[in-house]
Protein backbone atom coordinates (compact mmCIF):
# COMPACT_ATOMS: atom_id res chain seq x y z
CA UNK A 1 0.00 0.00 0.00
CA UNK A 2 2.41 2.61 1.35
CA UNK A 3 0.88 5.28 -1.01
CA UNK A 4 2.83 8.35 0.23
CA UNK A 5 6.79 7.21 -0.52
CA UNK A 6 7.77 10.23 1.48
CA UNK A 7 5.91 8.93 4.59
CA UNK A 8 7.38 5.52 4.10
CA UNK A 9 10.17 4.60 6.73
CA UNK A 10 13.23 2.67 5.01
CA UNK A 11 13.37 0.55 8.22
CA UNK A 12 13.93 -3.15 7.99
CA UNK A 13 11.74 -5.25 10.12
CA UNK A 14 12.73 -7.52 12.50
CA UNK A 15 9.98 -9.01 12.68
CA UNK A 16 8.61 -11.49 10.15
CA UNK A 17 5.38 -10.78 8.70
CA UNK A 18 3.00 -13.61 9.42
CA UNK A 19 1.31 -15.14 6.84
CA UNK A 20 -1.75 -14.83 8.41
CA UNK A 21 -3.66 -12.79 10.26
CA UNK A 22 -7.50 -13.14 12.47
CA UNK A 23 -9.42 -10.30 13.23
CA UNK A 24 -8.80 -8.99 16.99
CA UNK A 25 -5.04 -10.13 16.64
CA UNK A 26 -2.32 -7.87 16.94
CA UNK A 27 0.53 -7.42 14.93
CA UNK A 28 3.81 -4.73 16.17
CA UNK A 29 5.70 -2.69 14.23
CA UNK A 30 9.21 -3.20 13.63
CA UNK A 31 10.73 -0.67 16.33
CA UNK A 32 8.34 -2.29 18.89
CA UNK A 33 6.37 1.56 19.43
CA UNK A 34 2.81 0.69 17.28
CA UNK A 35 0.69 -2.51 17.24
CA UNK A 36 -2.36 -2.44 15.01
CA UNK A 37 -5.66 -5.10 14.68
CA UNK A 38 -8.70 -5.15 12.79
CA UNK A 39 -12.09 -5.66 14.76
CA UNK A 40 -15.37 -6.12 13.26
CA UNK A 41 -18.12 -4.80 15.30
CA UNK A 42 -21.05 -4.34 12.52
CA UNK A 43 -19.99 -1.64 10.81
CA UNK A 44 -21.30 -0.75 7.53
CA UNK A 45 -20.51 1.37 4.63
CA UNK A 46 -23.40 3.92 6.35
CA UNK A 47 -22.59 3.42 9.59
CA UNK A 48 -24.22 0.11 11.23
CA UNK A 49 -24.36 -2.83 9.11
CA UNK A 50 -27.63 -3.67 7.94
CA UNK A 51 -27.95 -6.93 6.40
CA UNK A 52 -31.48 -6.22 5.01
CA UNK A 53 -30.22 -3.59 2.85
CA UNK A 54 -29.16 -5.42 -0.40
CA UNK A 55 -26.40 -2.21 -1.13
CA UNK A 56 -24.56 -2.49 2.25
CA UNK A 57 -21.45 -4.34 3.19
CA UNK A 58 -19.62 -5.40 6.05
CA UNK A 59 -16.31 -3.39 6.75
CA UNK A 60 -13.76 -4.07 8.98
CA UNK A 61 -12.33 -1.26 12.15
CA UNK A 62 -8.19 -1.04 12.44
CA UNK A 63 -7.15 0.23 15.75
CA UNK A 64 -3.77 1.52 16.57
CA UNK A 65 -2.00 1.60 20.26
CA UNK A 66 1.78 3.05 21.06
CA UNK A 67 3.58 1.31 23.61
CA UNK A 68 4.94 4.68 24.74
CA UNK A 69 2.61 6.57 26.68
CA UNK A 70 4.52 10.30 26.51
CA UNK A 71 4.90 9.62 22.51
CA UNK A 72 2.58 12.25 20.67
CA UNK A 73 0.27 10.07 18.87
CA UNK A 74 -0.93 8.40 22.42
CA UNK A 75 -4.22 9.82 23.93
CA UNK A 76 -3.93 10.82 27.41
CA UNK A 77 -7.30 10.16 27.90
CA UNK A 78 -6.99 6.35 27.02
CA UNK A 79 -7.35 5.63 29.96
CA UNK A 80 -10.42 6.65 31.13
CA UNK A 81 -12.48 5.05 28.76
CA UNK A 82 -10.42 1.94 27.88
CA UNK A 83 -8.01 -0.04 30.37
CA UNK A 84 -4.82 0.12 29.74
CA UNK A 85 -3.65 -3.26 28.78
CA UNK A 86 0.48 -4.49 28.56
CA UNK A 87 1.27 -1.17 28.60
CA UNK A 88 -0.04 -0.23 25.32
CA UNK A 89 -2.01 2.79 24.95
CA UNK A 90 -4.54 4.04 22.49
CA UNK A 91 -3.45 6.57 19.94
CA UNK A 92 -5.31 10.10 18.88
CA UNK A 93 -7.22 9.00 15.84
CA UNK A 94 -5.83 5.45 16.00
CA UNK A 95 -8.97 3.46 15.48
CA UNK A 96 -11.06 3.96 12.32
CA UNK A 97 -13.60 2.04 9.66
CA UNK A 98 -11.74 0.70 6.89
CA UNK A 99 -13.17 0.14 3.58
CA UNK A 100 -11.96 -4.04 4.11
CA UNK A 101 -15.53 -5.88 3.57
CA UNK A 102 -15.31 -8.14 6.30
CA UNK A 103 -16.60 -11.04 4.47
CA UNK A 104 -14.34 -11.40 1.47
CA UNK A 105 -10.92 -10.47 3.04
CA UNK A 106 -8.45 -12.90 3.75
CA UNK A 107 -6.35 -13.93 6.60
CA UNK A 108 -3.35 -13.60 4.56
CA UNK A 109 -4.51 -10.24 3.06
CA UNK A 110 -5.48 -8.69 6.76
CA UNK A 111 -1.51 -9.89 7.48
CA UNK A 112 0.03 -7.81 4.40
CA UNK A 113 -2.62 -4.83 5.00
CA UNK A 114 -1.27 -4.46 8.93
CA UNK A 115 1.97 -5.15 8.02
CA UNK A 116 1.75 -1.84 5.12
CA UNK A 117 0.14 0.33 7.67
CA UNK A 118 2.72 -0.52 10.44
CA UNK A 119 5.64 0.14 8.32
CA UNK A 120 4.35 3.62 7.59
CA UNK A 121 4.01 4.36 11.28
CA UNK A 122 7.42 2.57 11.65
CA UNK A 123 9.66 5.56 13.88
CA UNK A 124 6.34 8.06 13.15
CA UNK A 125 7.03 10.67 16.08
CA UNK A 126 4.13 12.51 15.29
CA UNK A 127 -0.18 12.51 15.31
CA UNK A 128 -1.05 9.72 12.75
CA UNK A 129 -4.21 10.74 11.54
CA UNK A 130 -2.82 11.09 8.13
CA UNK A 131 -1.35 7.64 8.26
CA UNK A 132 -4.91 6.55 9.23
CA UNK A 133 -7.24 8.44 7.11
CA UNK A 134 -4.80 7.13 3.89
CA UNK A 135 -5.58 3.59 5.50
CA UNK A 136 -9.16 3.88 5.72
CA UNK A 137 -9.66 4.02 1.61
CA UNK A 138 -7.55 0.67 1.87
CA UNK A 139 -9.32 -2.18 -0.08
CA UNK A 140 -8.83 -6.13 0.57
CA UNK A 141 -6.58 -6.12 -2.42
CA UNK A 142 -4.86 -3.04 -1.80
CA UNK A 143 -1.74 -4.91 -0.27
CA UNK A 144 -2.11 -7.80 -2.50
CA UNK A 145 1.54 -8.65 -4.69
CA UNK A 146 1.49 -6.88 -8.05
CA UNK A 147 1.19 -9.65 -10.90
CA UNK A 148 4.56 -9.58 -13.30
Amino acid sequence: MNQHPATVNSAVSTNPVPATVEVEEWMTSADGLFRARFTDIGEGLCGDYNDGDPHDEPRLRVDVQVSQADHPAADEDASLYEENAEDWWMCHDGSICTDINTDTVTDAQRARLLASLLTDLTGHRESIKRIMDTFSWATATSADPKAA
